[in-house]
């Protein structure tokens, strides 16, 4: 059997799928990762995915495949993933390999799923699993480092030795950006701006991607006048409206889950709480501290005096 060139990507996210061919720069499809049906109807219901259902999401019902990092609508991601062979890449699964990445706290259950899913549903003729932490630390050149992931779904800590995940290292936080996007609308609904509908949720994460920032000092920047932090939001509309303290409110979250009233550690004390759990003579080889996905959208994020706090 001649197999193509260059083995199938996937790499499953809670918010979004990305895939593509090995080797390239960047994946080729990526979108979000849901599927959306019909409403009301028993028979014949039309089934969408990805942006198309995102596009009509007030018109459907919508389902995630994947939630907190973990498959849980094992139907609803094989069609993602079928669609993904068939309507993006236009591949047939039987003629090449596939490397699948994962969570780094993903139940031996699941994998095996997955690998029945790919063998004998999709019938690829070779299969591999990865955590998503230890290739993004690849990608960066490094075997050894430590990763701090945070998605739309999940956070976590994967501390990496020699190209292996440390599992009794590992931490999570079940706090990520789909719950900062909630939590902004909440801040922007008690300042009276009402953001409240599927169709502006888009508006919302736009806010946050493009204003929101994490303060060093937290205390210091509730401390500033408003006018110096005032940042003017202009809706498609042509409506205007100020933000102020919701840019740096929302985004210290992760550091202080207390206030979306989560009794759990923040990614400082959590990223301190992982290096302590593996053995001493390796704490210092994770010097490489890589910040993946979301959090990196939020200037200061990488900052190393908030997460040294721990």
């Amino acid at each position: 059997m001649s197999y193509y060139q260059l083995p199938v990507v996937i790499d499953n996210g809670s918010g979004v799928i990305k895939a593509g061919l090995a080797g390239s720069r960047e994946p080729q499809f990526v979108y979000s990762n849901i599927v959306g049906r019909t409403k009301g109807l028993t028979c014949g219901v039309e089934v969408c995915v990805g942006d198309q259902a995102e596009q009509r999401r007030s018109s459907l019902s919508i389902s995630y495949p994947v939630e907190r990092g973990l498959i849980t609508s094992w139907g609803d991601m094989e069609i993602m993933w079928k669609h993904i062979y068939d309507d993006n890449l236009r591949l047939k699964p039987c003629d090449g390999p596939v490397l699948i990445t994962e969570s780094a706290l993903n139940p031996l259950a699941n994998r095996q799923r997955v690998t029945e899913v790919f063998f004998e549903y999709l019938e690829v003729p070779a299969f591999f699993m990865s955590i998503q932490g230890v290739l993004a630390l690849f990608a960066a050149g490094f075997t050894t480092g430590f990763v701090l992931n945070s998605g739309a779904g999940v956070t976590q800590c994967v501390p990496i030795f020699e190209g292996y995940c440390l599992p009794h290292g590992v931490q999570q936080l079940d706090l990520a950006g789909l719950d900062l996007t909630n939590y902004l609308m909440m801040l922007l609904k008690e300042n009276g701006i009402m953001l409240l509908r599927t169709s502006e949720r888009k508006i919302i994460m736009d806010i946050k991607e493009t204003y929101c920032y994490v303060a060093m000092n937290f205390e210091e920047e509730k401390a500033k006048k408003a006018d110096c932090i005032e940042k003017i939001y202009q809706l498609p509309d042509g409506k205007r409206f100020k933000l102020h303290n919701q840019l740096f409110y929302c985004p210290e979250a992760l550091f202080s889950p207390s206030l979306m009233h989560l009794e759990t550690p923040g990614i400082d004390k959590m990223c301190f709480s992982s290096i302590m759990k593996c053995d001493a003579d390796l704490r210092n080889a994770f010097s490489p501290i890589l910040s993946l996905l979301g959090i990196n959208l939020f200037p200061n994020a990488e900052e190393g005096p908030r997460l040294e706090k721990g």
